[in-house]
């Protein structure tokens, strides 16, 4: 029961009309309810899935640095063409070795995941209207599991909540929050 809970959460905060600067990093926390994992990540992407923004459960400074310096060396056109490829015909990428094979030893690997002690990744992309917008990855440590195809499936369940959520316009710029009595909020 605890687990139907969980989802059933999530289910509700992708349907709260949230903007994404509070959904995603709720988001973020509540999918280890459902999903155990060491830390997730969301990454804004554009019509090309080059990623535009990044979302960490936690910043660790010396990765930001790096990753904005090195981001057009790192994110070859190879690279995006292999990620375009594989998210045309999935949801998921299960394995972060499927976009390059030699990912453990690259600078992608070494610069941004394995300082955030990220080594098994569940990644998901996310569409709006079919052109992706940006995608969550569940991370876990070397010395944990690997992702299971169940963990794979309860994510794709999870998917068109979190889409939707996302598509949410949220609050309006330069809305004010006055006690006026005209509305509330339970």
């Amino acid at each position: 029961m605890k687990h139907a809970r969980a989802q059933a959460y999530i289910r509700q905060l992708c349907c709260l009309g949230l903007g994404k600067e509070v959904l995603i990093p709720e988001l973020l926390r509540a999918i280890h309810t459902v999903i155990p994992s060491e830390s997730n990540v969301f990454t804004g992407v554009n019509g090309n899935m080059v990623p535009t923004y990044v979302i960490p459960e936690y910043v660790l400074p010396e990765v930001v640095e790096p990753l904005k310096s090195e981001r057009d060396r790192i994110f070859t056109s190879q690279f995006l063409a292999r990620l375009v490829q594989w998210y045309s015909r999935h949801r998921i990428m299960p394995d972060p070795t499927i976009p390059d094979e030699r990912f453990y030893q690259s600078d992608l690997y070494h610069l941004v995941f394995r300082p955030y002690n990220h080594y098994h990744r569940l990644q998901a992309m996310l569409r709006n209207h079919g052109v992706p917008t940006g995608g969550v990855s569940l991370c876990r440590s070397q010395n944990q599991r690997p992702f299971s195809l169940d963990d794979q499936q309860l994510l794709e369940r999870l998917l068109p909540y979190v889409e939707y959520g996302l598509q949410a316009h949220g609050v309006e710029a330069g809305a004010e929050y006055v006690d006026s009595g005209q509305g509330g909020m339970i």
